[in-house]
């Protein structure tokens, strides 16, 4: 996902201080130099809340900074149009921000598919710094998916925390959510709705 404001940050590291016309970096561009990479770090851990990318990230091109970071954190969206079934895959860590934003996306896409049921992986998650306030939230808010008492959806977890946290959103939006389930691996969510062998395509 697309970072504006992160990107610009890394844009200035990575191409790092300039050397003048006579070939040397002045001491103060090299001061410079050296609180943006702090300033980037600080950006990453405090403000966004995400893992600062390899130290060697720094000092290739902007365009590789970016893609590292990319890598962190990935949100796609999938659909089986056979079954009707919207597949959400989230990677990386999952933050407050994120799930807020997956959210949001959940209610455009299943409406523009008309998904029948959804499945909501969280598998390849590598961080759960989600809160608690977060979770209650949502649960009170309006289903993501329309028709949450006729169209299943799945979340799948692996995880213990992650088991738990979504264990705590199934129980606080229960009333309206009624169809909810929560699955331990994918093929568990599939026995769940019935089918065999789906099959996926990446939605736009």
């Amino acid at each position: 996902m697309e970072r504006p404001g992160l990107t610009l940050v890394l844009d200035s590291v990575v191409r790092g201080p300039q050397p003048q016309a006579h070939g040397r970096v002045p001491v103060r561009t090299e001061t410079t130099y050296i609180r943006s990479v702090l300033a980037a770090v600080h950006y990453c851990t405090v403000r966004r809340k995400i893992p600062v990318p390899p130290y060697w990230a720094f000092f290739f091109p902007a365009k590789e900074a970016a893609f590292t970071m990319d890598r962190y954190m990935a949100i796609r969206f999938e659909f089986d149009s056979a079954n009707k079934i919207l597949l959400l895959r989230v990677e990386g860590p999952l933050t407050d921000e994120v799930l807020a934003e997956c959210y949001d996306a959940v209610r455009r896409y299943s409406t523009e598919t008309d998904a029948s049921a959804g499945i909501f992986d969280f598998s390849s998650v590598t961080e759960f710094p989600v809160s608690t306030a977060l979770i209650r939230r949502l649960a009170k808010r309006e289903p993501a998916m329309p028709h949450a008492t006729s169209r299943p959806r799945i979340l799948v977890a692996p995880q213990i925390h992650a088991f738990g946290l979504i264990r705590m959103f199934q129980t606080l939006g229960e009333s309206t959510r009624p169809m909810l389930q929560v699955a331990h691996s994918m093929d568990e969510a599939f026995k769940l709705l019935g089918v065999s062998s789906p099959h996926f395509e990446p939605l736009a």
